[in-house]
């Protein structure tokens, strides 16, 4: 797994922070996470729209975005305009399983 992975226990909740560069401001901006089984795939197992203050995006995870099969999965973090689109960052997330579960 790359730099930028995600790992997650499953039905837990997670806070993922995501500092964007390269752009004057992020006004007018809509970020999402994305996460899919394979990247091609027109279904998604996680879509987010984070809360974005100055250049940090704030995708905060729930016990039900979490609840789902244990597994790696792709994603990504784009940020749109509407004009605009930029993936800001892209690896795996894996939704891993606890002792207790």
């Amino acid at each position: 797994m790359g730099a930028n992975a995600i790992e997650i226990y499953r039905k837990n909740s997670c806070k993922i922070e995501c500092t964007v560069s390269g752009l004057p401001s992020l006004s007018g901006y809509t970020g999402k996470l994305t996460a899919k089984v394979n990247k091609d795939d027109t279904e998604k197992v996680i879509d987010k729209t984070g809360d974005i203050v100055e250049f940090v995006i704030t995708f905060n995870l729930t016990p039900s975005d979490t609840d789902k099969p244990y597994k790696i999965y792709h994603y990504d973090v784009v940020i749109d305009d509407s004009t605009n689109e930029y993936t800001v960052v892209q690896d795996l997330l894996e939704i891993k399983k606890s002792v207790s579960n």
